[in-house]
């Protein structure tokens, strides 16, 4: 198994606050944000990491390198021009192996990955989505599941109302990323996920795991109040 980590976003919601740097890098606790993404998947035993970089492509890179200081062994793929999330995948389909985790660069889930991979592998899936339910969705899209965990739709955003939301972390075959159109931008979320779903392939894995993201000015108070306290990293060596 690979990791991708999606960090190519402008981050324009938080341009308010005076950020220009790319969301990934933002500090937290006095560390970029991705750096707490790479510790929990080295943690984990996933060490080699592909950054689908976009904007603010060559600081992730300064910052990182090749990754000998984090215990991981980075690649980057990079987008000369804004490719959505699908898009930056399809980009990096030349990394991609039989199984790939993919994971938002401005979220943060606390996942079993070993858990992910059997419920991945038991139904035999194209696609798993790792659901977490909350209390009250906001401006997060909700998930439509049948008992089995076979993804039936997805909802658009609308405030208000619990459900189970998309965490950010998906398991893909390499014959999903098959399915993305190739030289245009894309949504994963909004284009590719609803072919996945026809398939009867797509499947949720509900977790209860800490999640947080730092989207919005707010969301990004609320990480920094409490994710350098939950997740701990160490220094790089």
């Amino acid at each position: 198994m690979k990791a991708f980590i999606l960090v190519g976003g402008l981050g324009t919601r938080l341009r308010s606050l005076g950020i220009t740097r790319p969301k990934a890098m933002i500090e937290i606790g006095g560390r970029p944000f991705l750096e707490y993404l790479v510790a929990d998947l080295t943690r984990q035993g996933l060490l080699d990491i592909v950054f689908c970089v976009g904007y603010g492509a060559e600081q992730i890179r300064r910052h990182f390198g090749e990754g000998r200081a984090w215990g991981a062994r980075l690649a980057y793929s990079l987008e000369n021009e804004p490719l959505g999330t699908g898009g930056a995948l399809k980009n990096a389909e030349a990394h991609a192996v039989e199984e790939n985790l993919v994971c938002n660069g401005d979220s943060f889930l606390e996942l079993d990955l070993k858990t992910f991979a059997d419920f991945h592998r038991q139904h035999q899936a194209l696609a798993s989505i790792a659901a977490i339910p909350v209390p009250v969705r906001d401006d997060y899209g909700a998930l439509r599941m049948a008992e089995t965990g076979q993804i039936l739709a997805f909802s658009e955003k609308k405030p208000g109302g619990q459900g189970l939301i998309n965490g950010g972390v998906y398991l893909l075959n390499r014959e999903a990323l098959e399915m993305i159109p190739p030289g245009r931008p894309v949504s994963i979320e909004h284009e590719t996920f609803p072919l996945l779903v026809a398939t009867g392939r797509c499947f949720g894995c509900t977790t209860t795991g800490f999640f947080l993201d730092i989207g919005t000015p707010q969301r990004l108070a609320q990480a920094r109040a409490t994710l350098p306290g939950f997740f701990k990293i160490n220094e790089p060596r």
